[in-house]
């Protein structure tokens, strides 16, 4: 059977690029009544 070790460093890779992925933010609205394009971002 695997053990705990194991499977973690198995995940990681995969885990490091979700993280990755939802670290650079999500878009959350954008407001085109200002001269400039306004675009709200969150970060986790």
């Amino acid at each position: 059977m695997m053990n705990d070790e194991l499977l973690q460093r198995m995940l990681a890779p995969l885990m490091r690029g979700v993280r990755l992925l939802f670290g650079r933010g999500i878009l959350t609205g954008t407001s085109d009544g200002l001269k400039m394009q306004n675009a709200q971002m969150t970060s986790l």
